[in-house]
Formats: structure tokens, C-alpha cells, sequence
């Protein structure tokens, strides 16, 4: 297809979306549309610009995930049926740690299966974020076993925590660096960063290895791209195309109804599948792969058309809802009391209760499932009929 072709297309849908912003998609920021890795297509509004470092949250998951399967193919990692004691020994040597823990495999943190107690972005995930060390929370009786590891898929923030914990043990570098080398500077991505843990106490990895990284849309497009092509990119094979398929393969049993709550918005549901730490989705018939961060971030292949997409988006705050939030918290009417009293506990607390209203398709916050249904019934018929 001629790049013009496509571009003409992609810009009536923009301006579309420019138009219907305010009211229908107040929370768009960035999108870059790549086919057969080509840049052809660019919409940035508000404060984004292509140079912008966006905080992409649960996109990091994925990029963690082709890190592993670099390590593992430059025999730096154990195979996916490693147990985690492996390389977090020192920890298993601490008081009060469940010697159970230690027969979790890294592939059970890949598949979300650790069996450890989790409900993500609730209660349990303030306590683990404002911990000193987050791995030896997860270790401790604060999150204990709940189902034996491998039984049980539930998605947790921590299990990543602690693949990237082993991931770092395993190499002697931290996140950072496997990504410059490895990704990153191949790619020519320049700029980049990455958020370390909330406590940013001493710690190994520094980095939240589950929601932390900082692209810009264009990073997070060359990253999904890598996978698009199975792993390769100029001539040089960054990921390996075994490691690129297993990534991508859904699980048995894993759905809908195990990902999400009855009351979730369709729209969000179009996300039906999950493989190591990459979601499976049907976008208009077409197999698609996503990288999914919370507020909209979205890394998107669609490999039978040639397509990748990249949307940086932010969750729309209602500063009234927010404020009575806080003082809900305050006042002890919500779950909250338990964690450290300061700026950061207090703030993460408040992004979990309004989490609970993003999830449940509330228009003043929902970002994620738009951009499932964007991608769906704008952009794809768009590069359809071009």
C-alpha cells in the first residue's frame, strides 16, 4: 500500500478525532500508526509532543517480558520452570518468609500465576508499594500464599516485581541497562527512563519492573514493532522468534470472565486473551497483541495487516471525586488507614479508589476501554479501506 494512501486515510480519522476529542475522547494524547515499519501517521493534543516521556504503567510488564526472553535465550536466565528461590536465596533465608514461596517458577510469573494474594490497584497494592523492599512484602505473610503456584491466574503487579528481581539477580544489571543494551540502543531509542520503586529505598532492581517505564510514543510503537516482526529489526534479531511466538500464545483457560468483572464495559473486553505478560485481543476480526497500561497507554500489532499502534492517553480527573476520595480516606470511611501516612501513600490510595471507577466504565475516568474500541472501529476500518 502507498505510504499516501494510508496517510490520507489516517488523517480524515484524526481529524475526527480531534474534533470529538473534548466530549467523546477527552482523554487522547498521543497516537502513532506504523505500517511494515514505516512511520505514516501522528496525532499529538494538549501537552504531548513526540519528544514527551509518558509514564506507559503496565506497558513495562510487556517490554519486561522480551527482556526475559533475551536473557533466557543468551543462557543469563533459567527456563521457565526455574523456581524463584533460585535467585532470591538471600531472601528465603530472612524470618517469617513461607518456604512454599520458593517453588514459584518464573513461569508462573510470567503467566500470572504465582498463587500469591493480590487484587491490583486496591489496598494491597498501596501496602506493597509503599513497603521498604517489595519483593520481601511479597515474600512475607503481608501477601501470602492463596492458591498453590501455577493453579490459579490472577493479574498482579507484584509477580512482575519479582520476575524483574530475578531477572537483575540473574544478569548482575539492573532493568535499565538490559533495556539500553539490549533494546533500546539498537533501536536508536535515545530517550527513555525509568521510575524507580515508590520507596526508592536501596533495593534491587531499583526499578518498578511492573508499571515504571517512560517512553515516548514513538519508543512505545519500535517497541511493539520488534514483536510485530518477530523479533527482528534492521538485519539483527533483538528477540528471538521461539521467544516472540511463546510470548504471544494465549493460555488455556485464561478469558473474559477470568480478566474481568461482570460490570466491566464491553468495550474493555475486546482484550479476551492473555499470554506472558502480553494481552491477546480481536480488533475487527483481526488477531492483535497488546502491551496495555493503566489510563490508556497501548502498544498494538496487528500483524496480518502490517500494523502497529502506539496511544498515550491519561485518566480524566474529576478533582471533586478525587478530593472526596481523600477525605473518605482521612476519615477512616475507606480502606486506607493501613498504609504509610504520607504524600505519596496518601496519593497512590486515592489512584486506587478512582482505579475502581475507571474499571467500572465510568466516563469522567474511563481511558482504556475507548482505546481498545478507537483502535477497533476507527483505525483499523481506516487502514482498511485505504
Amino acid at each position: 500500500m502507498p505510504r499516501s494512501a494510508l496517510l490520507h486515510a489516517l488523517e480524515s480519522e484524526f481529524r475526527e478525532i480531534e474534533r470529538t476529542a473534548q466530549d467523546e475522547r477527552p482523554w487522547v494524547d498521543a497516537l502513532v500508526i506504523v505500517r511494515d515499519g514505516e512511520l505514516v501517521g501522528e496525532l499529538y493534543r494538549g501537552e504531548a509532543t513526540p519528544e514527551r516521556l509518558y509514564n506507559v504503567k503496565s506497558v513495562t510488564k510487556s517490554v519486561v517480558a522480551m527482556l526475559y526472553g533475551i536473557a533466557l535465550d543468551r543462557g543469563l536466565i533459567g527456563e521457565l520452570d526455574t523456581p524463584i528461590r533460585a535467585y532470591l536465596a538471600d531472601y528465603f533465608e530472612a524470618d517469617g518468609v513461607d518456604p512454599r514461596k520458593g517453588d514459584i517458577k518464573l513461569g508462573d510469573l510470567l503467566r500470572m500465576r504465582s498463587g500469591l494474594a493480590w487484587v491490583e490497584n486496591q489496598m494491597i497494592t498501596v501496602e506493597w508499594a509503599m513497603a521498604d523492599d517489595p519483593v520481601a512484602f511479597s515474600l512475607s505473610d503481608a501477601q501470602p500464599l492463596e492458591a498453590e503456584p501455577g493453579e490459579r491466574w490472577r493479574y498482579s503487579t507484584a509477580d512482575t516485581q519479582l520476575l524483574g528481581a530475578c531477572l537483575a539477580t540473574a544478569t548482575g544489571r539492573t532493568l535499565t541497562d538490559l533495556l539500553r543494551e539490549w533494546l533500546a540502543d539498537p533501536l536508536g531509542i535515545e530517550q527513555f527512563g525509568w521510575i524507580p520503586t515508590y520507596t526508592q529505598r536501596a533495593v534491587f532492581p531499583p526499578e518498578s519492573a511492573g508499571a515504571g517505564l517512560l517512553l515516548t510514543a514513538r519508543a512505545t510503537a519500535q517497541l511493539a514493532d520488534v514483536v510485530r516482526r518477530r523479533g527482528e529489526f534492521d538485519g539483527q534479531q533483538l528477540v528471538s522468534e521461539g521467544w516472540v511466538d511463546r510470548m504471544l500464545t494465549r493460555q488455556p483457560g485464561v478469558g473474559p470472565e477470568q480478566m474481568f468483572a461482570p460490570d466491566a464495559p464491553e468495550g474493555r473486553k475486546v482484550s479476551d486473551g492473555y499470554g506472558l505478560l502480553w494481552r491477546c485481543g480481536d480488533l475487527g476480526g483481526h488477531e492483535a497483541w497488546v502491551m496495555e497500561g493503566y489510563g490508556g497507554q497501548l502498544g498494538v500489532v496487528v500483524r496480518d495487516l502490517g500494523l502497529t499502534i502506539a496511544q498515550h492517553a491519561h485518566v480524566v480527573r474529576d478533582t471533586d471525586i478525587e478530593q472526596r476520595i481523600a477525605a473518605a480516606i482521612e476519615n477512616g470511611d475507606l480502606d486506607g488507614s493501613s498504609i504509610p501516612q504520607t504524600p505519596a501513600g496518601r496519593q497512590l490510595a486515592v489512584d486506587a479508589h478512582v482505579s475502581t471507577l475507571a474499571s467500572a466504565g465510568d466516563p469522567r475516568v474511563g481511558a482504556i476501554a475507548g482505546g481498545w474500541t478507537m483502535m477497533r472501529d476507527v483505525i483499523i476500518p481506516a487502514v482498511e479501506r485505504a
